[in-house]
């Protein structure tokens, strides 16, 4: 506007816009958080986010959590300054809460999952392949030479045959009769690497890692709806580490529910393929007017791409 127009926004009206918008959203996220605590399977990570409160001459670290609902293709993001088992309550819920979530909780070695799946009942943790793998991979790419020993070659994971994009019922056949023998066979040879270096080495501690994580590891070998890794949840993380070379940090430990509300909205559009601005445009439009709010699912991304196909059908 000020290149263009020569027209001055204060950066205090442009964060309040925001405020203004995210308020507007923010049912609609509670609704996507709803419907996360009803699935029987949920994927979650969390990044680093700085934040800089008014008045405090250095930044602090707060966190953006992400949680995707693999069996809706929703993900949900979600602020807080920390990082322990409490910020996961703060979406899928505690042990007092009806509605907690109770199913199969996908995520890394972090050990305020395991907190918090040991708080409450009904939790089945499953590992990520992918971290396991990370830290060979890693250490693979260091000392070449380390390829001599019997670990994983990084370039396989048990679990990339033709099935893999097949139904659940599919997958978990092939699983128990093919990449059941495969991670035995990775077992035994993890185990003979893991007793031939020293803990704090390289592959000592990958080595660690993965025979720490075994039982949530082979988790997906019994379930044919749960992935072999955490990947597409850790694909939402991207747009932030963007984001951060334009923001650089989140203004306010108070204020970061706002962009947690905002990326919710607009990666749920992206992940359909279809353009935030258009449906943002659409939901305040209809926000203005509406007078019944238990018809707000009907706002949601899924549903207004259905309207669309919708209109389009019956236009045709």
């Amino acid at each position: 506007m000020s290149r263009r127009y020569g027209i001055n926004i204060p950066r205090n009206t442009m964060s309040h816009w925001m405020e203004v918008g995210a308020d507007l959203l923010q049912p609609l996220w509670k609704l996507l958080v709803s419907d996360l605590r009803k699935s029987s399977y949920v994927k979650a990570d969390e990044t680093p986010i700085d934040y800089l409160s008014p008045g405090h001459g250095s930044t602090r670290k707060g966190y953006l959590w992400l949680y995707q609902n693999p069996a809706h293709n929703t993900i949900v993001y979600d602020w807080q300054t920390g990082r322990d088992s409490s910020c996961l309550a703060a979406i899928l819920g505690n042990a007092y809460e009806e509605d907690t979530f109770r199913g199969i909780l996908q995520s890394d070695g972090h050990g305020a999952y395991n907190k918090w799946a040991g708080d409450n009942e009904g939790i089945t943790q499953s590992g990520c392949w992918t971290h396991a793998r990370r830290k060979f991979y890693d250490n693979w790419r260091k000392t070449p030479a380390c390829g001599k020993d019997p670990a994983p070659h990084p370039a396989t994971l048990p679990d990339r045959g033709k099935y893999k994009d097949s139904a659940p019922e599919v997958r978990k056949y092939y699983r128990r009769r093919q990449s059941r023998l495969i991670t035995k066979r990775l077992h035994h040879l993890i185990t003979k690497v893991k007793n031939k270096h020293l803990p704090k080495s390289g592959l000592g501690g990958a080595a660690a890692y993965a025979l720490n994580q075994w039982s949530k590891l082979i988790v997906y070998l019994h379930h044919g709806e749960v992935h072999i890794d955490n990947n597409s949840v850790e694909r939402g993380v991207r747009p932030t580490k963007i984001g951060i070379k334009n923001w650089l940090f989140i203004g306010g430990g108070e204020t970061g529910w706002r962009s947690a509300v905002l990326y919710t909205m607009v990666e749920n559009c992206r992940i359909l393929g279809k353009d935030p601005y258009a449906h943002l445009k659409w939901v305040f439009e209809k926000l203005l007017t509406m007078t019944n709010q238990d018809d707000l699912h009907k706002l949601l991304p899924a549903a207004w791409v259905k309207t669309l196909d919708e209109e389009k059908e019956a236009a045709a």
